[in-house]
């Protein structure tokens, strides 16, 4: 089985889903990022892990407020748009 993952954005936080995803030697993690720019790999992908980080950028659930608590100092919209396609 081929899991394509998200990286958190942290090596630490990421290899914790590394190692949660990893419960037989069948499974096969493919690291799938916007800055690895490899969208066209998730047709090749048996499921896929949207891992945690940064919040959304607000705009992309239709919202332009960005003072809410604990909103992020800044948003990684790359990100974003890599995983919402």
């Amino acid at each position: 089985m081929k899991i394509a993952l998200t990286h958190t954005g942290s090596p630490e936080k990421n290899s914790f889903y590394v190692n949660w995803l990893r419960t037989s030697d069948d499974i096969e993690i493919i690291s799938f990022s916007a800055d690895a720019n490899n969208l066209d790999e998730i047709g090749h992908c048996d499921a896929l892990v949207l891992s945690g980080g940064i919040d959304i950028h607000p705009k992309y659930y239709g919202s332009d407020k960005t003072d809410y608590p604990h909103a992020p100092q800044q948003y990684k919209e790359h990100r974003d748009e890599f995983e919402i396609a």
